[in-house]
């Protein structure tokens, strides 16, 4: 009989714990095993290994011992991961022998891709692809997908490993297919990146029809942007390869410097919608800044690509800050683009953000995020769009108001010339009327004859002469490009208009208040006494017709930082407030017609707003009107 002593016990503990820790590293160290069951096969989620090999030299005989990391199918590897190697096993559990076919489906942006077939670690079966190569891209690739064949008997297991080499990124995608299943991935495109792509290019050529015949420089940078756009997706969503064969080789490969052009075109769009050279020249600088450095970029990707694309995430993201405060500047300066414009950059950030994240290993591989990028160049490129038509309507209003402006110049030339003739016609009657004043003259003082009334009224003919004279030289002088200004005192222009319109005032009763210091004012003097004349008048009217008691009228005039204030007050109750804001439009009266034409206000208003650049406002007080002067220039 047998014994055991303790040590033998001990002996045995420790190797059944070494058999158990030996059995869970085999288990944790197993190689991910895609399991074929059924006998249709389309597999697209299921585990595998990965290494990167950063001497990029490693051969398989090398790979096989280096450490993998488990991931999955639609993994994303991020940047400067260029050589990766991927494997994984495939158990037939069918009852019957299976032929298989592993779809790279992201081969077409790859330079160089090798595929090996294992069993009990011998090699097999291998395909090396170079894309580089035309041969070898007409030969062995399929559409977008680099095609690897293999076969199992029921229950046999292999092992595959696919060498992928790209060129600056990592995301390779995998199917596992039977025959029919291959030939079906293989017809099968991205249809929402088809027709996003069918939509830009759309956009594209109408725009650019719109420049031929416009010459207008925003159709052609934002056609230029989107035809950018195109390029680059097209090449990356594997258009070109599977509709033009066009794969990455040393020619087609610069294809994918077009995502450089973008931010170029979209940032010289952005200087033209908003005049940035004329309006904002901060904007304009920093805009000018993104074409620089994108511009530089780009002439780098003809030396190294690889160094173009790494850097071209960092001036994206520079260009979209640029962008976005470039965009809020414009908002604040009150421009009705730049609300759009911002939602449209937001958008597109938002999604070209989805599409990195994807891209550096974040997100794993799915239509949308994969097409991410182009959904927000849609949707920005809809609302430019948008910006486009809804500029061409304010050119539009820019040049009706154009057209109204040389309208009006040409109106007022005619009425200059109505005056010049008016005025030709107006001298010989008040020429004799003076001389008649001194035949009148003459003869009192050869009869010795005085009258003080007479002599009076003699001298307010005079008076009323000599102002209808200047009246006449003071429109003529309104209509006169290059008016000469000159400096006076505006309590003395008040005071001077105010003796042309004493004996009125005294006639209807009228008290006249004043509340003036000494201003002095440079600019047009007779102009402003004209307008001045008109208001008192008008307030006169309107007290007479209301035989308004205590008929009042008040005129203050006050000195700030900006203005020279003149308010001119009366107590006759005021304007019809639905009259308001009709009374400076021309031939617009509330007299009867042959009290008036209707043209006072209006040149009054044509006098202090155009030709001093000032303001003339009207409001209603509790006694009456209202009229405020603002003179801006008090130098």
């Amino acid at each position: 009989m047998l014994s055991t002593t303790p040590y033998s016990c001990k002996i045995m503990t420790m190797i059944k714990i070494l058999f158990f820790f030996s059995l869970l590293t085999s288990f944790l160290n197993a190689m991910p095993t895609v399991i074929v069951e059924q006998n249709d096969v389309n597999i697209k989620h299921f585990k595998l290994e990965y290494f990167v090999d950063a001497t990029t030299k490693l051969k398989l005989h090398d790979v096989k011992s280096q450490n993998f990391e488990t991931g999955t199918n639609s993994l994303s590897l991020g940047k400067n991961k260029t050589h990766t190697w991927i494997r994984f096993a495939i158990t037939n559990k069918t009852a019957k022998k299976k032929k298989l076919f592993i779809h790279n489906k992201h081969a077409y942006v790859a330079n160089k891709i090798e595929f090996y077939e294992l069993k009990n670690n011998k090699v097999l079966s291998k395909l090396f692809i170079d894309l580089a190569n035309k041969n070898d891209t007409q030969k062995k690739m399929y559409a977008t997908d680099a095609i690897f064949q293999t076969t199992l008997e029921s229950n046999e297991t292999k092992t595959i490993y696919i060498k992928n080499i790209m060129n600056s990124m990592q995301y390779p995608y995998f199917e596992i297919n039977d025959a029919f299943s291959s030939k079906k991935s293989v017809a099968k495109g991205n249809t929402i990146l088809f027709i996003i792509l069918g939509m830009l290019i759309a956009l594209a050529l109408y725009h650019a029809m719109l420049y031929l015949t416009s010459k207008r420089k925003e159709y052609i940078y934002y056609s230029l942007y989107l035809a950018s756009a195109v390029v680059w997706q097209s090449f990356l969503s594997g258009m070109l390869a599977s509709n033009f064969g066009i794969y990455f080789d040393s020619i087609s490969r610069e294809f994918l410097l077009s995502v450089l052009l973008i931010p170029i075109f979209l940032a010289m769009f952005s200087k033209t919608i908003f005049e940035t050279k004329q309006k904002f020249p901060l904007e304009d600088k920093l805009l000018n800044s993104v074409v620089f450095l994108f511009s530089f970029g780009f002439l780098i990707g003809f030396y190294k690509l690889e160094i173009a694309l790494h850097i071209a995430s960092t001036l994206y993201f520079y260009m979209l800050i640029i962008l976005l405060f470039t965009t809020y500047r414009f908002m604040k300066a009150g421009n009705p683009l730049a609300l759009i414009f911002i939602i449209g950059n937001s958008v597109f950030s938002f999604f070209a953000l989805i599409s990195n994240l994807y891209f550096i290993g974040f997100f794993q591989y799915n239509a949308f995020v994969f097409s991410a990028a182009m959904i927000g160049i849609l949707i920005e490129a809809i609302l430019l769009a948008f910006i486009l038509s809804f500029r061409i309507k304010i050119l539009q209003k820019e040049n009706i108001s154009k057209d109204k402006m040389i309208f009006h110049q040409s109106k007022m030339s005619a009425i200059g010339q109505m005056i010049e003739n008016i005025g030709h016609q107006w001298r010989q009657p008040l020429s004799q009327i003076n001389s008649c004043i001194f035949v009148v003259e003459s003869e009192m003082n050869h009869h010795n004859y005085q009258n003080e009334k007479i002599e009076t009224k003699l001298h307010e003919i005079e008076n009323f002469t000599s102002y209808m004279s200047k009246t006449i030289d003071d429109f003529k002088n309104y209509f006169t490009p290059n008016k000469q200004k000159n400096t006076f005192f505006l309590n003395e222009l008040i005071d001077d208009t105010l003796k042309l319109l004493e004996n009125m005032f005294e006639r209807h009763s009228i008290i006249i208040e004043k509340n003036i210091s000494q201003i002095v004012y440079n600019g047009y003097k007779n102009e402003l006494q004209q307008v001045l004349l008109v208001i008192l008048t008008n307030s006169k009217d309107i007290l007479s017709v209301k035989n308004t008691k205590n008929a009042k009228i008040t005129i203050n005039i006050k000195e700030t930082d900006e203005h020279c204030k003149i308010e001119i007050f009366d107590n006759g109750g005021g304007i019809q407030e639905d009259i308001l804001d009709r009374i400076f439009e021309p031939y617009y009266s509330t007299k009867h017609s042959s009290q008036g034409t209707g043209l006072g206000l209006y040149i009054s208003k044509m006098i202090i707003e155009d030709s001093m650049l000032s303001q003339l406002h009207v409001h209603n007080t509790k006694e009456g009107a209202c009229f405020t002067i603002l003179l801006t220039s008090t130098t």
